[in-house]
């Protein structure tokens, strides 16, 4: 017998650690998913083994519940070190992972009572320890494999529908997101609690005596597990109409900036009309002051005919007045910023390319440049476009000396500044209109230069 007591115990012992194994895992694949790929992530699954196989075996009686709290929150802890930000994410997704956790072992525990039940009925009257023996292996086996697939398809669940990983969260959405855990983690405790408490007036199991409750347990796991998916999902679906919303209000503001640019274009046709409409009495005045030889004056009424000319004629000649008016009003504000601003943008001619999807990417691409370019050492923007068989190519270039993170899923850079769910959408909408013109944006970092590279295709 003290054989068969040495067995069970070796048995659970191996069950034991192996469920603490598999939740490390899926610890350490949630926070993976959303911290991207940092060196030390890996470190939440094993601080998070480590403490719940310590706390197992230490010789002081703590409640699995407390001890499951703190694995959790040495995790959380650990999240914290290895990047410091999002902190309300990452308390979402401990407190999301200890409530599932919790949630898909109760629900395995519900089935394997009911499934106990009845290999106990069918070998009631065998006494051959061997077979219990069995029982009890077949039993640790489909605990583990139960709890471990639900609650990996859980995990992974999350990290399929959370789309917006990169965004922060603020503390509303944590406590909306918060409320489902709580109820899944309160009702467990509050069913666990009716249980303790028949089992201690009546030394009976409250599972044995009314079958039903365990159905109802069941249910009501399923129920707070369910919940717990369903407004994560919908949490995202309301982030992904608030991102249309803006990435729309931004768009009509570059509407609003490109009407703006035609209407100084067509002032600038008024004035250059009027000019040319002038012209002949300019060239009356200039012959005029030729003939009486009062040549200083003659050059004096030249240099200032000059500069009315050069008030109302953009700097910068694109093939089209309003890129021209665009690629000039940014010149000008790269120099208010003491940027240099290189120019050898063409607008492509006879194509069927919009200007008003070259000005959005005109736009987005220099603001972004101008916001993110080296503010020392010579800092700089050079704009370029060229044509190679049917594909046009624009280029922007702007030097750059901090490091250039990149979402391995989008393959834009990481926003650096605070409230980084209401940025990147101008590097979007460049990718957007790229693609409806069958081609794409790419965005490269060689030394200290960034390169931006949008590709059109003309047929």
């Amino acid at each position: 017998m003290k054989n068969v007591a040495f067995y069970y115990a070796l048995a659970n012992n191996i069950f034991i650690i192996g469920t603490i194994v598999i939740t490390a895992y899926c610890y350490y694949y949630l926070a993976k998913q959303f911290m991207g790929k940092k060196r030390n992530v890996w470190l939440v699954g094993f601080v998070y083994f480590a403490v719940m196989l310590l706390l197992y075996y230490i010789p002081i009686p703590i409640s699995n519940f407390v001890v499951y709290g703190i694995g959790t929150l040495s995790g959380f802890l650990v999240m914290y070190w290895i990047e410091r930000e999002k902190v309300e994410q990452k308390m979402f997704l401990a407190i999301t992972f200890f409530s599932l956790r919790w949630l898909s072992f109760s629900m395995e525990g519900c089935v394997e009572i009911e499934c106990y039940q009845i290999i106990k009925k069918g070998i009631k009257e065998n006494n051959d320890w061997h077979i219990w023996f069995l029982v009890f292996i077949t039993q640790l086996l489909f605990s583990f494999l139960f709890s471990f697939l639900l609650l990996f398809f859980a995990v992974w669940l999350i990290q399929k529908v959370y789309i917006y990983k990169e965004e922060g969260m603020t503390r509303k959405e944590l406590m909306l997101l918060f409320i489902p855990s709580l109820s899944g983690i309160m009702g467990y405790l509050m069913l666990k609690y009716y249980n303790q408490i028949y089992e201690t007036d009546t030394k009976k199991s409250i599972y044995n005596i009314y079958g039903g409750y365990n159905l109802l347990c069941f249910i009501t796991y399923a129920i707070y597990f369910g919940a717990i998916l369903v407004l994560i999902f919908l949490f995202q679906g309301i982030k992904s109409t608030q991102r249309e919303e803006r990435q729309n209000h931004m768009l009509q503001n570059q509407i609003e900036e490109i009407k703006a640019h035609v209407e100084k274009v067509e002032k600038l046709y008024q004035e250059i009309r009027g000019i040319r409409h002038d012209m002949g009495n300019h060239i009356m005045i200039l012959q005029n002051l030729y003939e009486k030889r009062e040549y200083q004056e003659a050059k004096a009424y030249m240099t200032q005919l000059k500069q009315e000319l050069d008030k109302i004629t953009p700097e910068i000649k694109t093939g089209n007045p309003i890129t021209d008016i665009i690629l000039t009003e940014k010149q000008k504000e790269a120099e208010e910023k003491g940027i240099a601003f290189h120019c050898n943008f063409h607008y492509p001619q006879s194509t069927k390319i919009n200007v008003f999807d070259i000005s959005v990417i005109l736009n987005n691409a220099i603001t972004n440049a101008m916001e993110n370019v080296n503010v020392r050492d010579n800092p700089y923007i050079e704009i370029s476009s060229y044509r190679e068989k049917n594909a046009y190519l624009i280029e922007v270039k702007n030097s750059f000396l901090n490091e250039l993170l990149l979402n391995e899923k989008t393959g834009l850079p990481k926003t650096t500044k605070e409230e980084k769910d209401k940025h990147g959408f101008g590097l979007e909408n460049i990718r957007r209109v790229a693609q409806k013109y069958f081609g794409d944006m790419d965005i490269t970092r060689k030394d200290q230069l960034v390169t931006l590279k949008v590709m059109l295709m003309l047929e």
